[in-house]
């Protein structure tokens, strides 16, 4: 198969890469994660924030599992460019979400609050996470209604991703290009190509770091690598590897 083909390079199938330096990129996640959880508490609302094609989708699809120890569900909505229709649905979307959703209260009370006369304080727990994945595609009156819609309720944090910093959203990640960190995910996907195949898409790589070009947009440059193995392909007439180790296994 192609390993730039669409079902390969989709967010859920690649993992986020903070740094080219894997006990950097550990430690980074660490941070970032718990920078994440911190401002959900205290603000209830939390944003990654960067251009086109560097990776906000892909994190969010990363943290899922993290996100799903700290809150009891999980709700993810995406907004596509050009879908009119969209921030409609959205919030059709977000109702039935919260609805669902009953706010949920600490039943353990404190010593101060057991006290004679004393009224008992009400915490709720923060169980439900909604995810908005291309809030900016939304008017900025219907970003302000969407996300006082979820600080509202008593038990709902929001993350969001944007192409640019929102007004009153604290930003947990700005994610941005990084040709250490392009080379090296763009380097796993090649690991099972003939030598030759992987040289030329790997020079076909190379040329688009460059400020002219795609670079900026790695999911863009794979696509484009996608049509060069296809080329490639038809021009040497090989068989893909993992092709051939099925056959293997057949007989």
């Amino acid at each position: 198969m192609n390993p730039f083909a669409t079902c390969l390079v989709r967010p859920d199938k690649n993992q986020f890469c903070f740094h080219s330096d894997p006990e950097v990129d550990v430690l980074a996640a660490v941070q970032f994660y718990s920078r994440l959880l911190e401002q959900l508490r205290t603000h209830r609302c939390s944003s990654i924030v960067g251009p086109h094609g560097t990776g906000k989708t892909t994190l969010l699809r990363s943290i899922e599992t993290e996100l799903s120890t700290s809150f009891q569900s999980i709700a993810s909505f995406t907004l596509h460019s050009g879908e009119k229709e969209s921030g409609r649905h959205l919030v059709t979307w977000l109702d039935e979400q919260l609805t669902n959703s009953p706010a949920v209260i600490h039943t353990e009370a404190t010593a101060v609050d057991k006290a004679p006369g004393k009224l008992a304080t009400r915490e709720f727990m923060l169980t439900k996470c909604i995810i908005i994945d291309g809030i900016e595609q939304l008017h900025w009156w219907n970003r302000i209604r969407i996300m006082r819609r979820i600080c509202q309720h008593p038990s709902a944090v929001a993350i969001v991703t944007s192409h640019r910093s929102l007004f009153h959203i604290p930003i947990a990640l700005t994610t941005s290009w990084d040709d250490g960190i392009a080379r090296a995910l763009t380097l796993q996907k090649m690991t099972d190509l003939p030598d030759k195949v992987a040289a030329e898409l790997w020079q076909h790589f190379e040329s688009h770091l460059k400020p002219s070009s795609l670079r900026s947009n790695l999911r863009d440059i794979w696509f484009s690598m996608y049509d060069r193995y296809e080329s490639i392909r038809q021009r040497e007439s090989f068989v893909p590897r993992d092709r051939l180790s099925g056959d293997k296994a057949g007989h």
